[in-house]
């Protein structure tokens, strides 16, 4: 495995959550690109991990969690977080995120490493040397409340190599960009 990626998608503001939730209800093309990224892989025989915080877990809306067809890992401290919360066997809690990286690589039949939030998650990550790209949804409007960021990107540790046309749903326009490690 040669590194990980975040994948994550930000308000002009850098918002990336409100009140435990997305900001917005829905933006189908964000969410088709993190299911369509996160979930395939090139070898049928695999999946790849997707690693968030418990807050993030959380938002998840119970119907989707854990993420089907991924290996989902949950970063946190509380030793009764399975029982609170109901979290099945399948789902692997660690207590922080190297643990979480480790975890990730150790697995059999893992072929991608996705970090999915939150706020924490990510600054930890980005600072992390194994974390080899950003892929960035850019929401440019509406402006969204938001009580939850994103960190700032490095512009010395990370590059933009692609960037989308602008793309519009209703009310929301949209970019989807790539960082790489430089």
């Amino acid at each position: 495995m040669n590194g990980f990626a975040l994948v994550v998608a930000v308000t002009k503001t850098m918002g990336i959550g409100n009140k435990g939730g997305l900001p917005w209800s829905s933006i189908r093309g964000d969410m088709n690109f993190f299911k369509k990224i996160t979930s395939e892989t090139k070898d049928a025989a695999k999946q790849n991990a997707v690693v968030m915080g418990r807050k993030t877990y959380v938002g998840i809306p119970a119907k989707f969690r854990p993420l089907s067809n991924r290996v989902n890992i949950v970063i946190s401290t509380n030793a009764n977080l399975r029982k609170e919360e109901s979290i099945p066997d399948s789902v692997h809690i660690v207590d922080s995120f190297d643990l979480a990286v480790t975890k990730a690589y150790n697995l059999p039949n893992i072929e991608n490493v996705f970090v999915i939030g939150g706020s924490s998650v990510y600054a930890e990550a980005m600072k992390h040397p194994q974390c080899k790209t950003i892929y960035y949804t850019n929401i440019l409007t509406p402006d969204f409340t938001c009580d939850t960021f994103f960190p700032k990107i490095e512009e010395s540790v990370f590059k933009v190599t692609s960037r989308s046309d602008l793309q519009q749903e209703g009310e929301t326009s949209y970019e989807f960009l790539t960082y790489y490690r430089i």
